[in-house]
């Protein structure tokens, strides 16, 4: 697992985030991220999980989102 501190929130840890572009497969998007988010070029990936976790954001937390970006996403699928 990568983490790193952020610079714009003190005492604060994230790890790399991003998309899956179209036709991309998890694993690239992963190395993909990681590069263009930290400059990490080498990196192997050791485990995999065998199937996407998904979950609901709270309503609050779907409040949020949406005065702060318009949008009203539901929730996510992940790939770790």
């Amino acid at each position: 697992i990568f983490s790193a501190s952020r610079l714009d929130i003190p005492n604060a840890w994230q790890m790399p985030q991003g998309g899956i572009d179209d036709s991309e497969d998890p694993k690239a998007a992963a190395l993909r991220e990681l590069k263009e988010e930290t400059g990490v070029s080498s990196a192997e990936v050791l485990a995999e999980a065998p199937y996407w976790l998904t979950y609901d954001f709270p309503p609050e937390v779907r409040e949020k989102l949406k005065r702060q970006w318009g949008s009203d996403w539901k929730g996510q699928a992940q790939k770790w």
